[in-house]
């Protein structure tokens, strides 16, 4: 079965319409391109035109709220990497993937460009493997920001929730997500998007408390 992988599954929490404005404002930006999660399928692209009208929460049982694995540098990482933020944007690639290297450069910018009380870190799901190829790529392209390593436990919590790479959550400080991933790297404005969603989110968590 065939994912669909350039969709923006950004549905609405209940009564929580900042995410709606960051999905229309992406939607208006362009389109998403996004890999297959099996490294021999071809990528995929297409243009989004309208966002969902479904109403969902995230995937049954997915959370952050627990795990362990390492970064790139040999660190220690755990769930307390997001107490410190409202809001934690967690962006999943691999190093096969030609949109998730293409877009490294646009989450620098992200990163240097952070709304207040956020992070952004990413998990590169196959650095177990490919850990010198991880590490090339990191230089490569100059981003600074924390890679973390997809190991087993990182695998067993991820897996059923990846339809594609990239993948990207925003996560509150409880290891939860906010509302359903966005599948795919935004082909314009990437760095504008995703900053668009970060703000949407932390003001979805705003009205939350």
């Amino acid at each position: 079965k065939n994912p669909q992988f350039l969709k923006m599954r950004y549905m609405i929490m209940k009564n929580k319409k900042s995410l709606a404005l960051c999905l229309i404002a992406g939607l208006l930006i362009g389109s998403l391109n996004g890999c297959s999660t099996s490294k021999n399928e071809t990528p995929a692209s297409s243009d989004v035109t309208q966002p969902s009208s479904d109403i969902s929460q995230p995937s049954s049982g997915f959370s952050l709220s627990s795990f362990q694995t390492a970064d790139l540098e040999g660190t220690t990482v755990t769930q307390d990497v997001f107490k410190d933020y409202d809001i934690t944007m967690v962006n999943v690639w691999t190093t096969w993937c030609q949109y998730c290297v293409e877009e490294m450069p646009e989450l620098e910018k992200v990163y240097r460009n952070l709304p207040e009380n956020s992070n952004l870190i990413t998990v590169c799901m196959d650095a177990e493997e490919e850990e010198e190829e991880a590490k090339r790529l990191v230089k490569e392209t100059g981003i600074t920001f924390q890679v973390l390593t997809g190991n087993e436990d990182l695998h067993k919590i991820m897996d059923k929730n990846l339809s594609g790479f990239p993948t990207t959550f925003f996560i509150d400080k409880n290891g939860q997500p906010i509302d359903d991933p966005l599948v795919g790297a935004p082909s314009r404005d990437t760095a504008k998007t995703y900053i668009d969603c970060i703000t949407a989110a932390l003001a979805a968590v705003k009205e939350k408390k």
